[in-house]
């Protein structure tokens, strides 16, 4: 399963948006 891997993917999307909304 590709679970964990889009979990993953999206996480790392989730948090660059969030750390590009920071700046």
């Amino acid at each position: 399963m590709l679970s964990p891997v889009l979990r993953h993917g999206f996480s790392t999307q989730l948090a660059l948006c969030v750390i590009e909304n920071s700046h």
